[in-house]
């Protein structure tokens, strides 16, 4: 079995924060997004942001992973949030729901990864 290292996951979470950013970069250089454009759009910038911060600072923030996790928690919520809204306005499609169940995966895997190697620092300082 393929166990992630604090690396690895540091750079998930890098990659996470990068494609987070880039409908808000494209919106911002083709200058069709504001400031207050909708509460669900600040709510995924600001996650976004956290992801970067969680990036920069990952091997601090694991030793105590509370925080890790939250956003990982809150990031899965938001999704689930946004695309009810949306399925309820639009309709379900078979892309969107593989799109959301991948997210979630993607979620939980690094949930679990982050979980085991703040146990694993733990147990190694003991």
């Amino acid at each position: 079995m393929l166990k992630e290292n604090p690396r690895s996951l540091r750079q998930y979470f890098a990659l996470i924060a990068i494609i987070s950013l880039l409908p808000f970069l494209s919106a911002i250089v083709q200058g069709r997004w504001s400031l207050f454009a909708s509460v669900p759009a600040l709510v995924d910038l600001c996650l976004a942001g956290l992801f970067v911060y969680i990036a920069v600072r990952f091997y601090a923030l694991l030793q105590t992973p509370t925080f890790i996790l939250t956003v990982l928690m809150a990031s899965a919520a938001s999704l689930i949030l946004n695309y009810g809204v949306r399925f309820m306005r639009m309709g379900v499609d078979r892309w969107s729901i593989a799109n959301v169940a991948f997210a979630l995966l993607v979620f939980w895997y690094l949930f679990r990864s982050v979980a085991r190697l703040a146990r694993e620092a733990a147990q190694g300082s003991a």
